[in-house]
């Protein structure tokens, strides 16, 4: 199929990650006591984009569902502030690439 990337994830796994990101935007805001400006700003999205993920109905370009699933699971591990690293890292890394 042209234009499907080979890493893009089927239908299901989608409106997992999508469920996933959403679970990730609330602990992320509750535990690091972030906005949601915050958190768009640390994963180089958009305010609007989050409260969209966080009410369940974002079209949120996979990258950013990732990004926040992943920093959410270190959060509840490590309970630090090392996600805050990571996100805004890998956003460098993705701006300059």
């Amino acid at each position: 199929m042209k234009g499907i990337r080979k890493d893009a994830p089927s239908a299901a796994e989608l409106a997992e990650l999508r469920i996933l990101a959403r679970a990730a935007v609330l602990l992320l805001r509750r535990e690091m006591n972030l906005t949601q400006s915050d958190l768009a700003r640390l994963c180089g999205g958009h305010q609007p984009s989050i409260s969209l993920i966080e009410k369940g109905r974002s079209n949120a370009p996979v990258r950013i569902l990732r990004l926040l699933v992943n920093a959410a699971g270190i959060v509840r591990m490590r309970n630090c502030a090392e996600p805050l690293a990571l996100l805004t890292t890998e956003t460098d890394q993705g701006a300059s690439a």
